[in-house]
């Protein structure tokens, strides 16, 4: 069985974060307090076993499913998940340990994008992905 509902309930807490973040990260008293530095890192790890979950549970049957639709669908988000992971990478690297210190406008910027992306592949997740697994879990 497909963990699909799983993956949506990952979504969801991953969302939430990413929300209460974006409106923490205008405000500088907020933004240099410890909890939101705990929150970031919630987020960062949340999201990154939330791309290890799919890649376990997910793609290797899709890319091995005779239909060429869902190995393209298993492709596209395979690429993406292997992209997100490092720009996320590169970003852990650079703010993570020491966001105080540097430019805190690069911070911002660089911080707003990873919730884009997130947002965005999310957004893929539920529109592409899980009604794609759904067709496949209804024919079995």
């Amino acid at each position: 069985m497909l963990p699909v509902a799983e993956l949506e309930a990952e979504n969801k807490e991953i969302d939430d974060l990413r929300v209460i973040l974006t409106a923490l990260i205008a405000h500088s008293d907020l933004r240099n307090n410890a909890v939101f530095c705990e929150l970031l890192d919630r987020f960062r790890k949340k999201l990154e076993a939330h791309l290890n979950h799919e890649a376990r549970a997910l793609y290797p049957e899709m890319l091995s499913n005779r239909d060429h639709d869902m190995n393209q669908v298993a492709e596209k988000f395979v690429d993406n998940t292997h992209e997100l992971e490092r720009i996320l990478n590169g970003y852990t690297k650079r703010w993570c340990k020491s966001y105080h210190s540097g430019d805190r406008d690069h911070f911002i910027h660089e911080t707003q994008e990873i919730f884009r992306l997130v947002d965005e592949r999310l957004h893929l997740e539920t529109k592409r992905l899980f009604p794609a697994l759904m067709g496949t879990s209804a024919q079995h």
